[in-house]
């Protein structure tokens, strides 16, 4: 064995009495754990940026429930592992209620971005950027708060989730930018006389959401936050553009009076 090593050495007899004594302890204070779950899962279902100082205070409760039971055998090795097994299994226990609130936060951040580009208006000659601007922020929102809702020592991620979702809401963008296009409401390039008309996400009808995409008054070819160039629209859509065309060939008939 090596001097240098920080834990107490123990008879192998004694070590067995102490990893047996440890365990007992464990389930003690992973059973306090487990009798509180539920109120602490209600509590945690309404926090996000407060969720990992949450799950922190929970979690030093419980290992400090351990350390005052098997004070003993302080410095052992047999308590060290137990400990870090109880670390573990809170941790197993927390994750689930995590993963649910990391998809609210995808929510979240989609109706962060849906609310930002309701407050654009047609005329605004950086309509492009401020949409793509729109994405950024949502992503900024969803990645500063994921950090905030992770608890000490737990190795959970939500980049992939982050990712998945930067790419869904730029899709979402795209998506729209190109069927506006497709119907000839939206020529890149072409000055437009603007129509005083806002978006709003929650239109009856989801095609009005090119009403507002249509008049443009700058394109800048050198954007690069398309992640598909070579989109394409379904039959449903195609059938959602005709009749959107009408409404829009109106609207356009009246700016032009």
């Amino acid at each position: 064995m090596s001097s240098g090593h920080s834990n107490v050495h123990l008879p192998s007899d004694e070590n067995v009495v102490a990893s047996t004594v440890c365990g007992k302890h464990l389930e003690t204070a992973l059973g306090e754990f487990l009798e509180a779950l539920p109120d602490l899962t209600a509590e945690l279902g309404g926090a996000f940026d407060t969720f990992g100082q949450i799950c922190d205070e929970a979690m030093d409760q419980t290992m400090g429930t351990f350390d005052a039971l098997a004070s003993d055998f302080e410095g052992t090795l047999a308590k060290e592992l137990k400990r870090a097994e109880l670390h573990r299994q809170i941790l197993k226990k927390l994750e689930p209620i995590y993963r649910v609130q990391i998809k609210q936060l995808d929510e979240l951040s989609w109706d962060r971005m849906r609310n930002n580009l309701a407050k654009l208006r047609l005329g605004d000659p950086s309509l492009l950027k401020e949409m793509e601007l729109s994405v950024k922020d949502a992503d900024a929102f969803f990645r500063d708060t994921a950090k905030l809702m992770l608890c000490g020592g737990a190795p959970w991620s939500a980049e992939q989730e982050r990712r998945d979702m930067v790419t869904k809401m730029r899709k979402f963008v795209t998506e729209r930018l190109q069927a506006a296009r497709l119907q000839g409401s939206y020529v890149p390039g072409m000055l437009r006389r603007p129509i005083a008309v806002s978006l709003h996400y929650l239109a009856t009808h989801p095609f009005q959401i090119l009403d507002v995409l249509q008049d443009s008054l700058s394109y800048e070819e050198d954007m690069n936050w398309e992640p598909n160039p070579a989109l394409r629209m379904d039959s449903d859509n195609l059938k959602d553009m005709k009749g959107a065309s009408s409404l829009t060939s109106k609207m356009s008939m009246r700016a032009e009076r």
